[in-house]
């Protein structure tokens, strides 16, 4: 695929500054610090003991089950740990996607129920706005 595609149009220059800049700021930040608070450090105990046992339903924590959340983010650290190995930076990557992609989703949608200048504004505000 060639340059000129992605800048052809200002449409695909926008998509493309605000997926870069939205990549630098939340996959940028994922080795800082460790895991915030009791639930992530739940879930990520959860997904290590898929990892360990290779059993995905139902999840359990110390053996007892633990099904009071979808698993789907669950699984999703499973996963990562599975690509990463067990760590916090791999236990914090699926939140870091999952942001990525509500920046984008919001600039999509924004753009065609607004306009350009408003996608750019409620991406920006997302973008910015997320921990």
């Amino acid at each position: 695929m060639k340059l000129s595609h992605w800048t052809g149009s200002p449409d695909r220059r926008h998509f493309a500054v605000l997926a870069l800049a939205s990549a630098v700021l939340l996959l940028g930040a994922i080795r800082l610090g460790d895991l915030a608070g009791y639930d992530d450090a739940m879930f990520a105990a959860e997904a290590k003991n898929i990892v360990r046992s290779g059993q995905w339903l139902p999840l359990t924590m110390r053996g007892a089950p633990a099904g009071e959340h979808p698993p789907l983010f669950v699984w999703m650290q499973a996963l990562s740990f599975y690509a990463f190995g067990v760590s916090d930076t791999a236990a914090k990557l699926p939140s870091a996607l999952c942001g990525l992609g509500v920046v984008l989703l919001v600039w999509w949608l924004s753009r065609r129920l607004l306009g350009d200048a408003a996608a750019a504004g409620a991406a920006m505000f997302v973008m910015l706005a997320t921990p």
